[in-house]
């Protein structure tokens, strides 16, 4: 069993520079990094001139050195409330090892019994676990399930080379899309609900905090399934973007993009306020999340039964995340849910195919039939995090 034991992992928090070090396409200055304060005449703090003007300035100006007459009042101890006085990227860090410290990864096999090319990959079975710590000295844990993936054959992908051909026709109509949806989704996020990095700081950070999520499971799941990319399989996909260096399944951008619209419409059902409670944002979201998706098969990287197994993931996290972030009995319980590879068919990405809208919830029955259901109800109890539960409603408190 592997622990993933910090979302930190991917280079300042956003892997291949994307979010900007936990900051969705800039909000917070890329969180505290050399101009988090430009807007208050700080962002120079830094540079060498202001670094000898201050130091020439203290020595004119403090006189004979006294002891301090006053001690501040010290911070309480594991407060959640103090999450506001950190940097942005210090809070950044506490919250991953939040969400991290809890999560879990096994395989089956694990190692294969067999060398690659001998073992049937068929076999290839990865879980995604909940790790419950109640009190106590030394905790016990429980392992509640979150994700399962079985991966589909070599000769499942090759049926869906077609998909990849037909979907490269719209390359001229998309690429100004696929290059800018190379970084976060919020951008495209924000132009369905009102969002500026300015007035929505909380709710910023709560989704660069479930793309941070989505991201350190997705590529822990990419390697475990080790599925090729499409141009391995023909000379004549040429994709127009830079192949990623990792497994196809699941598609990131699928599971990022379905992972943040997920918990967005559960931050705005939250506010029980119009019009962010009607379904047509649902619809819009649903449909912006899918059309990234695709955007990625239209691009010759993936393939469509990739974005099945990401959106998958990515509404699973998010209802997890939501999960972790609510005490009361009945919001803080989450389904988990099985992606069977043996059992897909070859059919084209349709999110409703995997997306219950009405119930913001994967949907088994009636769809895509590698949905599957893991283990429904799963109740969190008393393993709740007050840090995630203190930026849900800070994110929370902008809507209302």
């Amino acid at each position: 069993m592997t622990v993933l034991s910090t979302l930190g992992s991917h280079g300042s928090h956003g892997s291949h520079g994307s979010h900007g070090s936990h900051g969705s396409h800039g909000s917070h200055g890329s969180h505290g990094s050399h101009g988090s304060h430009g807007s208050h005449g700080l962002g120079h703090y830094d540079s060498s001139g202001l670094t000898d003007a201050l130091i020439t300035t203290r020595d004119g100006i403090t006189g004979p050195w006294v002891l301090p007459g006053t001690t501040p009042a010290e911070h309480d101890g594991e407060n959640a409330s103090n999450l506001e006085k950190w940097s942005p990227r210090v809070r950044g860090a506490v919250i991953d090892f939040e969400i991290a410290n809890r999560l879990a990864f096994t395989t089956n096999p694990s190692p294969p019994a067999s060398p690659p090319d001998q073992a049937d990959d068929m076999s290839r079975t990865a879980m995604l676990w909940h790790t419950g710590v109640p009190s106590g000295t030394p905790p016990s844990a429980q392992m509640f399930e979150i994700a399962k993936f079985d991966r589909p054959s070599d000769a499942f992908f090759k049926l869906q080379m077609k998909y990849l051909e037909h979907w490269a026709e719209l390359r001229p109509d998309r690429a100004v899309e696929i290059l800018e949806q190379l970084q976060s989704p919020a951008p495209f996020l924000a132009s369905i609900a009102f969002m500026r990095a300015d007035t929505k700081r909380w709710t910023m950070e709560l989704l660069d905090t479930v793309i941070r999520l989505a991201r350190l499971v997705e590529y822990r799941f990419k390697h475990s399934l080790a599925c090729r990319r499409p141009n391995e399989y023909s000379p004549q996909v040429q994709p127009i973007i830079m192949t990623p260096g990792h497994g196809t399944l699941p598609s990131g951008h699928a599971t990022e993009a379905f992972a943040a619209a997920t918990l967005l419409l559960r931050l705005l059902k939250d506010t029980e306020k119009p019009p962010y409670c009607d379904t047509a944002y649902v619809i819009q979201f649903m449909r912006l999340a899918a059309r990234i998706a695709i955007n990625r098969t239209v691009a010759g990287v993936h393939f469509p039964i990739d974005s099945v197994a990401g959106a998958m993931l990515g509404v699973t996290l998010a209802n997890y995340l939501y999960a972790r972030s609510h005490p009361t009995a009945g919001q803080r319980m989450y389904n988990a849910y099985h992606f069977d590879g043996a059992a897909a068919d070859d059919r084209d990405f349709d999110w409703t195919d995997v997306c219950d809208a009405a119930a913001l919830n994967v949907k088994v029955g009636g769809g895509h039939p590698s949905m599957k259901d893991y283990k429904s109800g799963i109740d969190l109890g008393a393993d709740q995090s007050l840090i995630l539960e203190w930026l849900w409603k800070k994110a929370k408190s902008e809507w209302t």
